[in-house]
């Protein structure tokens, strides 16, 4: 991977924020086990 293949990247997902993607589907988007929504789900039903 080149330093401007990096750059790009960085400068997508600073694209990503600015157009109001959160920043957590990014993180769920990019967890190479998948996306824990459905965790974060139960811990946010038990807290309420």
């Amino acid at each position: 991977m080149t330093t401007q293949t990096l750059s790009q990247r960085d400068n997508d997902v600073m694209e990503l924020l600015r157009q109001g993607v959160p920043l957590t589907l990014l993180l769920d988007l990019a967890d190479p086990f998948g996306p824990r929504s459905s965790e974060l789900f139960e811990i946010e039903q038990h807290a309420a």
